[in-house]
């Protein structure tokens, strides 16, 4: 408690004078309990990008009608902080952990189709400014850090505060205790997209197939690909932030960096829920009632009846309305040095708690 009121001074110190770029002073566990560290970048796990309705886009997109905006939801775990490229810290192993939830909307700009090959080709996607989106950290313990939770203001609650994350489930990304709240302002570039004819396993990652359906007794099938993006900026003025994590705010870089978009997933498993803005859960092998097929239909990604046509194409039909990438996340974060005045202010704060502290001894 008595680092949480530390910590509300010295953001209220931070707030009333300049500050310039510097690391960012995070602690892993909000409690100080295994230190604070210096760090430039937040180094994410490989999860996965669900495109809700993106491969029905690019199919309107190529037919010349219909809408071609989608929702891009993802999830990950942090793996751990990184300084001038080298590791400052690692949640491997540990008893909590902390997790992130994105989501976006996106369009189709440009597709085209190779060799008349409806498997084949190349779409991009651009960023819809102003539309709905979240970008969401929370943290959880398990075990005996599980009274960790219990010290945290804010948030879901301690009840749900525990180190749940699963991958192929795609659950447990989206409780404990909300650590940052605020939404993506751009997305730099675009994200595109190169699709090969090749259809294999979707889940190639050593771990099992993710689902079946009598389409894919074996396991899901896909498309293969690739693509990226170069960065999608975290809005700077967040609905909430914990200072106990973020130890030297205001936040003045959030960004998340080199996202990949592959196929098939290869190093971790594909998800079969996702979250949505209002915090629920997507789930992508909802089916169309009968059981028989998932959001992504018997192949992911896969597109059929494109016809040739002066000035595009006709009859394009995806084989399901989503589209299922695996990603590896970087985060690029940045903090503040604060000028004289802030840490006079600071100090000032931190005499008065500490003089605070020698009454209630004295007494």
């Amino acid at each position: 408690m008595r680092k949480s009121v530390i910590a509300a001074a010295l953001a209220l110190g931070f707030g009333v004078a300049n500050a310039s770029p510097g690391n960012l002073v995070f602690d892993p566990t909000g409690l100080d309990a295994g230190g604070s560290f210096v760090i430039d970048q937040l180094d994410w796990s490989p999860s996965g990008v669900l495109s809700v309705d993106g491969n029905q886009a690019i199919a309107n997109f190529l037919n010349g009608s219909g809408s071609t905006t989608f929702t891009v939801l993802s999830h990950a775990t942090l793996a751990g902080g990184l300084l001038g490229g080298a590791g400052v810290f690692s949640t491997t192993g540990r008893p909590y952990e902390i997790t992130a939830v994105v989501g976006f909307q996106e369009q189709v700009i440009a597709a085209t189709l190779g060799n008349g090959v409806t498997t084949s080709g190349t779409a991009d996607f651009a960023f819809v400014a102003g539309a709905p989106n979240f970008v969401r950290l929370y943290y959880g313990a398990s075990g005996a850090s599980a009274n960790d939770n219990l010290v945290h203001g804010g948030g879901l609650g301690a009840a749900a505060a525990t180190k749940n994350a699963d991958m192929l489930l795609g659950t447990g990304f989206n409780d404990g205790h909300l650590i940052f709240d605020s939404t993506v302002t751009t997305v730099g570039g675009s994200f595109s997209v190169t699709i090969s004819p090749g259809v294999g396993d979707l889940d190639q990652s050593g771990n099992g197939d993710q689902w079946t359906s009598p389409y894919a007794p074996t396991g899901q099938q896909s498309v293969s690909g690739f693509g990226s993006n170069s960065t999608v900026t975290v809005d700077l003025a967040p609905t909430w932030f914990d200072p106990d994590f973020f130890n030297n705010p205001p936040i003045l870089q959030f960004l998340l960096e080199n996202l990949s978009l592959n196929v098939p997933f290869t190093t971790t498993d594909p998800s079969r829920n996702f979250t949505q803005a209002d915090n629920t859960l997507y789930n992508v092998t909802a089916t169309d009632g009968t059981g028989a097929v998932s959001t992504l239909g018997p192949t992911n990604g896969g597109l059929s009846g494109c016809t040739p046509v002066p000035g595009g194409f006709t009859g394009c039909t995806p084989d399901g309305p989503d589209f299922l990438f695996s990603t590896d996340i970087n985060s690029a974060v940045r903090g503040t040095i604060p000028e004289p005045g802030t840490l006079a202010l600071a100090g000032l704060a931190l005499a008065a708690i500490g003089g605070l502290a020698r009454r209630r001894k004295f007494f």
